[in-house]
């Protein structure tokens, strides 16, 4: 617990020092929380995705780690352009190689978005019926425009990001793909997420249900940051 803590920390200050003032210090607080959440989504969630009882609540903690590992990736690529020549070569980051993770990051940025969509779509009048229950307006309606904006956000930031052998780079694609998806996470974590913080009863049930719903408050609000940087980086 107390080494998760020292790199989650230590990970965020260094991540925070600007990659032109010294990119070597940004990449080492990408590699730490990298590997915090690598940690984290195989001990932690990949374990709990063993009980049965835990899985409806785990899946999503799962691909939001990998999202978020695949936002991080994507960082270091960015952080990349400010190493010198001789340190891509020695660690042979050659242009084809940095493409390559760059496309593995953000097609792992939207695997939780592609999740929440097959899963929403698949239970669609059991989620109609939770946002009934919530007191939201047009709840099928609001399931229906969730699932649209989840896959159609997936499908652009794909096509923005596709291997050279299917096609040339799109940027305004991704571009829009990022801002779907970033305004699908503003709703979905003011409705969904943030009121169902605080446990509504005593049993270890409801207060795992809750601490699951505070981490979803986090993660998204790292996840709708990491789509802004991202979108304005492809411009």
């Amino acid at each position: 617990a107390a080494l998760a803590v020292v790199s989650m920390v230590v990970g965020g200050v260094l991540v925070a020092v600007p990659a032109w003032l010294d990119a070597y210090l940004t990449t080492a607080g990408e590699a730490l929380l990298g590997l915090f959440l690598t940690a984290t989504l195989i001990m932690v969630h990949g374990v709990a995705l063993t009980v049965p009882a835990r899985q409806r609540l785990e899946l999503g903690q799962f691909f939001k780690s990998v999202s978020l590992n695949g936002a991080l990736l994507s960082f270091f690529v960015k952080t990349t352009t400010f190493y010198d020549e001789e340190t891509l070569g020695a660690l042979q980051l050659t242009p084809a190689v940095l493409t390559t993770l760059e496309i593995v990051g953000r097609w792992m940025y939207t695997s939780i978005f592609v999740v929440c969509a097959l899963r929403k779509a698949a239970k669609f009048p059991g989620f109609a019926g939770m946002l009934q229950m919530m007191g939201l307006p047009a709840p099928r309606a609001c399931t229906a425009a969730a699932v649209l904006s989840l896959g159609l956000g997936s499908a652009l930031v794909w096509l923005g990001h596709r291997p050279v052998w299917v096609g040339s780079y799109c940027w305004w694609a991704s571009s829009a793909g990022y801002v779907v998806l970033g305004a699908f996470l503003i709703p979905a974590t003011l409705l969904i997420h943030w009121p169902r913080m605080k446990p509504t009863g005593c049993s270890p049930d409801d207060l795992m249900a809750a601490q699951c719903h505070t981490l979803d408050v986090y993660k998204n609000i790292s996840l709708f940051a990491a789509a802004v940087w991202l979108a304005l980086e492809d411009r």
